[in-house]
């Protein structure tokens, strides 16, 4: 199987037999996420989407181990 590492401590307490191989540099990939605010959304959600683009939110993120992200080319805040 192929899994992420975050729930690598989870596993081996669970199958303490399972081993773990991380894949070549080269064709190691990482998750990809996606961020939307849905027409009609509470008017809050667009600022939570802001904060967590923000640098604040990025640095946050950043303590997690998230790579950091911007704003689309051509993104705009949705009308209020």
């Amino acid at each position: 199987m192929i899994g992420y590492c975050s729930g690598r401590n989870r596993l081996s307490a669970v199958l303490p037999e399972l081993q773990f191989v991380e894949p070549p540099r080269e064709i190691a990939t990482g998750p990809e996420y996606g961020l939307a605010v849905l027409k009609g959304a509470d008017p809050r959600a667009a600022d939570l989407a802001l904060f967590i683009l923000s640098p604040d939110g990025q640095q946050l993120f950043a303590r997690y181990g998230f790579a950091p992200v911007t704003l689309p080319t051509g993104w705009r805040a949705p009308d209020r």
